[in-house]
């Protein structure tokens, strides 16, 4: 109870002597997610603490993390670097995505078929982008026309509109699931690989923040997982968490 009593009381302090600017970076994908329920938790928790918040690319954080230029980031596993500290959140599941605009036939569909049109994925230099490549030329189709996208938005609005179908993180399209403006598609033999995500901060970090911080991103992503489902005949179900 001693110690329980010193523990809160250390918290207590922290929580009121927290000033100053905490820099996060984050993904695109969470943007679309739980990161802004997380800012608000940090708000609440430490509301002396001045939010700078950066999106951008794994190494674009990863290299503000090494010099100081970020205190936290939210980026994907694997993480090689023995100078940070990293905090599971969760993984989400990729999915093939498709607008109802584009007429695909239904049920279950051979990559051959779904290649047919432009393939939205990531940038070259992820592992997703690697996966989507394999996976055609596997299906005897390395013709395909992959285009590729560092931002979930560009990429919805390409998949809404009929441009081609899409490999994107199923909780980043959750309402457009539900408005039934896109399908989760049934594609025989092309499970994608899913988002692994931890916070990375330096381990030797002189404050308690950014551990407070990780703890409470983990808690909300965790909280953030909803079942996603859709009536059409070749969706199938899911969550990401």
């Amino acid at each position: 109870m001693i110690e329980l009593r010193g523990a809160m009381r250390v918290a207590a302090d922290e929580q009121a002597a927290a000033t100053g600017h905490l820099h996060i970076g984050g993904s695109d994908t969470l943007v679309h997610t739980w990161l802004p329920a997380l800012i608000k938790r940090i708000n609440e928790r430490f509301p002396r603490l001045t939010l700078d918040i950066q999106i951008d690319l794994k190494p674009a954080m990863l290299a503000a993390l090494a010099n100081r230029k970020l205190d936290i980031a939210f980026i994907t596993e694997p993480v090689d670097d023995a100078a940070l500290t990293c905090v599971p959140l969760g993984s989400y599941a990729l999915g093939w995505v498709a607008g109802t605009t584009l007429k695909l036939p239904r049920g279950r569909l051979p990559l051959s078929k779904v290649a047919e049109w432009p393939i939205i994925t990531h940038l070259r230099h992820t592992r997703t982008y690697g996966s989507v490549q394999d996976l055609l030329v596997r299906a005897g189709r390395s013709d395909a026309r992959v285009y590729t996208s560092s931002s979930i938005s560009t990429t919805v609005a390409m998949i809404l509109n009929g441009i081609g179908v899409g490999t994107i993180p199923i909780a980043a399209v959750a309402r457009e699931l539900r408005e039934r403006k896109v399908l989760l598609l049934d594609v025989a033999d092309a499970a994608l690989p899913p988002y692994d995500f931890v916070a990375a901060y330096p381990r030797d970090s002189q404050t308690h923040i950014t551990a407070t911080v990780a703890a409470i991103a983990r808690e909300v992503a965790h909280r953030g997982a909803r079942p996603i489902r859709t009536r059409a005949s070749w969706a199938v179900s899911t969550s990401a968490i």
